[in-house]
């Protein structure tokens, strides 16, 4: 799981930088980073939500930001995120 669909669960970010930039695992009821995400993973992850969503097959930043409702929305800009830093 990304960060994003389990940062109001809960979860144990001890020692880790920056959450969303890791993969996530429930383990007894907690979610725990099970390895740091990886540009190619990432690209899949998009790939799979937009094909789910029926968006353009495009770049995420060519796609105006007013065809996205509010959660839509928040999710591309933690892809774009992403995306910038790994």
């Amino acid at each position: 799981m990304i960060f994003f669909d389990i940062k109001n669960q809960v979860h144990d970010a001890n020692g880790v930088d920056d959450p969303n930039l890791w993969n996530w695992t429930m383990l007894n009821g907690v979610y725990y980073p099970t390895y740091k995400l990886e540009k190619d993973y990432v690209h899949r992850l998009i790939r799979n939500w937009m094909n789910i969503n029926k968006l353009p097959k495009v770049s995420l930043e060519e796609i105006p930001a007013n065809l996205f409702y509010d959660e839509m929305l928040d999710k591309r800009n933690f892809f774009m995120y992403l995306l910038d830093n790994i």
